[in-house]
């Protein structure tokens, strides 16, 4: 296996033993990466002591929902404090957040006091805060929009050195959550099923709620048993606040005639049924005389064309989908000419 070294942010040329030698001072860093995995450096280390110039990243990824409220955190150090400019960038957006005065930054620090500061953008917020090994910097940004998503560096100069952000930062993932069912077993009064989570999150832990309560995390998948009225969603967790959209059982659909007022013999008659669901219902009908039943199609529209007095009846439609069904009938009567 070959290494790659870097000292400084730079490669060092010749250097891809699993062990590197070389003269180090007190402002210097290190850091090493597997051979074509460059994107995934180890964390930058000072050689002596905490006072090296160094960014280091609390996460290399994160993944947050859309709309949602993200906190992207680094430690940072230079060997001198005479910081001349520090600032969050993120490259593929062309856009920095820094603070609105270096001055006041200064003075905060000399009394061992955080700051906090805003950009342009009334979503963004960074804040700092100065501890033992360096200083924290959190980029704060809420409404997450898809737009958001890409890699974010954080870049500081002093009088005689700068961080520019050579060694890869970290990367915001914005994603959408869904739910998708599928059915394993259907009862007279209730469904047995499974619906699973769905995020460009790669390696999430997901929260479940049905009913509004929570009810399991871990896995992106969760089976239970459902009946009428229930409703379940699922959040990554840390983001609780921030659900996918609900799948629910259809409500009992509403059907109705058109014609609605006397219906003639020999006509054409549009029965329609529709029910709120998430998935989408799907419909059939049947047509009952005397207990007896008989299957007349699927679809959300029934055309009855030259009806015939024996049409006189009862039309069930039923509602549908992966969590179960409901239904709901409307009764026909065909008068003679």
């Amino acid at each position: 296996m070959s290494f790659v070294w870097y000292k400084n942010e730079e490669v060092v040329p010749g250097e891809t033993a699993s062990t590197y030698s070389a003269y180090f001072y007190d402002k210097d860093n290190c850091a090493c990466a597997i051979m074509r995995h460059e994107h995934h450096p180890s964390p930058i280390v000072c050689v002596y002591g905490d006072s090296c110039n160094r960014v280091t990243y609390s996460y290399r990824s994160t993944c947050a929902p859309k709309g949602s409220t993200v906190n992207i955190y680094c430690l940072y150090n230079a060997y001198e404090k005479d910081f001349e400019s520090r600032f969050w960038f993120s490259p593929g957006q062309s856009h920095q957040w820094s603070y609105e005065s270096e001055a006041e930054i200064e003075a905060e620090y000399e009394f061992g006091f955080g700051f906090e500061g805003h950009s342009n953008d009334r979503r963004v917020w960074v804040e700092e805060e100065l501890l033992s090994n360096g200083i924290r910097s959190n980029l704060q940004i809420s409404d997450l929009r898809e737009s958001d998503a890409g890699q974010y560096d954080f870049k500081f100069k002093t009088g005689s050195f700068e961080w520019r952000g050579n060694l890869p930062g970290t990367y915001l993932t914005v994603t959408d959550l869904q739910l998708t069912v599928a059915t394993i077993t259907t009862e007279t009064s209730y469904v047995l099923a499974e619906v699973t989570c769905h995020s460009r999150c790669s390696e999430a832990s997901y929260v479940f709620f049905k009913n509004g309560n929570e009810i399991t995390s871990g896995s992106s998948s969760h089976r239970d048993y459902f009946y009428p009225g229930d409703r379940i969603s699922c959040a990554l967790e840390g983001y609780e606040d921030n659900r996918s959209p609900s799948l629910y059982t259809p409500n009992g659909p509403s059907v109705w005639a058109s014609p609605s007022r006397e219906i003639m013999e020999g006509s054409s008659v549009t029965l329609t049924c529709n029910s709120d669901a998430n998935p989408a219902a799907e419909y059939t009908w049947y047509k009952y005389v005397n207990s007896y039943q008989t299957f007349l199609g699927n679809g959300a529209q029934l055309v009855l064309r030259y009806i015939q007095p024996s049409g006189s009846a009862e039309y069930r439609c039923y509602a549908q989908n992966g969590l179960g069904r409901s239904h709901n009938s409307i009764s026909i009567n065909v008068k003679c000419e």
